[in-house]
């Protein structure tokens, strides 16, 4: 995970020409709203377990 993680932030310049700053302003927004659907989702789990599983 960590060699990945090393990998893209070498390429990120790279990546930045190539895609621009618009493009950049809609990966960080997109990603935003999947992590945002993701937690929802989780809370939305964690609720239905402690309310409708039983003892």
């Amino acid at each position: 995970v960590v060699l990945l993680t090393m990998g893209i932030l070498m390429v990120a310049g790279r990546i930045q020409r190539v895609v621009g700053e618009y493009g950049i302003t809609v990966i960080s927004k997109v990603m935003g709203l999947i992590l945002a659907a993701y937690g929802v989702q989780s809370i939305l789990t964690g609720i239905k377990a402690y309310f409708f599983t039983g003892p």
